[in-house]
């Protein structure tokens, strides 16, 4: 009985949590250094090793550029691509050697001297923005009343893990989101009211997404009368607005690249050709178009929390651990659209809109990750309150 009281205090203590999350990162990232762990192209996922995947390389060489060159690349590189824009349809492996990205990841490839022999210093880094990021996210779902099981569920989520390991944008990106996020929508005054310019900078400076969350505080500002959040500043406002046309002018190319890539992606191996032109031949044809579409919707809602087939043929209990908060995420999607916050809405809304145009990925989710998260808890508390209701009715 002791045991079961002692254990019960442990499950139910925040402090215990944090500590477990961070034990589980430290114990992942070290096991990563002794066994040989690879991603579904092969390559070695360790603190250890150079990474490969994920698009390092085209930054590793976008950091070269940006040494040996200077910041002025990005302006050549842009320069020359809308001289031939159409490279990007007619070439697009040629084109991504055209292109450079946004600076702000090259220069921390730059300033951990990240290469071959020298990665445990932005790789410890990345372990501490991930605990970071878990404390931080484990706190807010706690705020907002997500039960207990599920604050234990959120810290063995193995998403974030794998990014932990696979130095790329995501993680990044993922952090700065939350720190956005917990500024904008602050409730607990954490940090002061304005704080979510730094951060909304930092990912403007590291991938395009940042257009859909400039978007989105534009719409909140101009046009969401229940929010006058700033909207006397005229300076911050111009200042706004100037950042989202520079990053539509120095993110297009990639844009372009990104959908012309997304021509050959597979849903359940059915590509995006066939579902637009109606791959269900055996219904009439307007059905079949109406089936097809819908289809392809739904699809690319199932990749992008993460219900997909392995790319690799990996065992089913990998890809279980790899696609279970899919569990979550899914009915949290639906959930958000039906009864979420009227702001999250919008702001969700603004950042899967490009990505659903092109090649949706689960690796896209993971800085809203918890937000559906949080909406796919509250759908099954209140599936089960309905359910449990019901039968308690019924025996009455």
């Amino acid at each position: 009985m002791k045991k079961i009281k002692f254990l019960n205090t442990l499950y139910n203590n925040f402090s215990v949590l944090i500590g477990f999350a961070i034990v589980l990162r430290l114990t992942i990232f070290i096991l990563a250094m002794i066994f040989v762990i690879n991603d579904h192209k092969g390559y070695v996922v360790s603190p250890l090793v150079e990474q490969q995947g994920i698009d390092t390389q085209f930054y590793q060489r976008a950091a070269n550029h940006y040494k040996t060159i200077g910041l002025s690349v990005l302006i050549e590189k842009t320069k020359a691509f809308y001289q031939t824009p159409e490279i990007a349809v007619e070439k697009p492996r040629v084109a991504q050697n055209k292109i450079s990205p946004l600076p702000l990841f090259p220069l921390t490839l730059i300033a951990f001297n990240y290469k071959s022999g020298n990665t445990l210093p932005l790789s410890i880094f990345f372990l501490l923005i991930c605990c970071a990021l878990c404390w931080g996210w484990l706190k807010w779902l706690k705020q907002n009343q997500v039960p207990n099981w599920g604050l234990w569920v959120f810290a063995l989520i193995p998403n974030p893990l794998y990014f932990m390991l696979a130095i790329s944008t995501d993680l990044l990106f993922a952090f700065l989101f939350f720190l956005f996020f917990l500024s904008y929508f602050n409730k607990h005054k954490y940090l002061k009211s304005s704080f979510w310019i730094y951060p909304l900078i930092g990912m403007s400076l590291l991938r395009p997404n940042a257009i859909s969350i400039i978007l989105f505080v534009l719409w909140d500002k101009f046009f969401n009368a229940e929010n006058a959040l700033i909207r006397r500043s005229k300076i911050l406002n111009l200042s706004i607005i100037l950042l989202t046309g520079f990053l539509i002018v120095f993110t297009l190319p990639y844009f372009i690249y990104y959908l012309t890539f997304a021509k050959s992606f597979t849903y359940f191996g059915i590509s995006n050709a066939e579902y637009l032109k109606g791959a269900f031949e055996v219904f009439p044809e307007v059905l079949n178009k109406v089936i097809s579409i819908f289809s392809f919707i739904l699809a690319k809602i199932f990749y992008f929390v993460g219900l997909r087939p392995s790319y690799s043929g990996i065992s089913y209990h990998m890809l279980f651990l790899r696609s279970f908060v899919g569990i979550f995420l899914l009915p949290g999607f639906f959930y958000l659209y039906i009864y979420g916050d009227k702001r999250i809405k919008y702001l969700f809304s603004l950042y899967i809109f490009p990505i659903f145009l092109g090649a949706t990925q689960d690796r896209y989710h993971l800085p809203v990750m918890p937000i559906l998260y949080f909406y796919g808890i509250l759908a099954f508390k209140e599936f089960f309150n309905k359910l449990f209701s019901r039968r308690s009715n019924e025996t009455q």
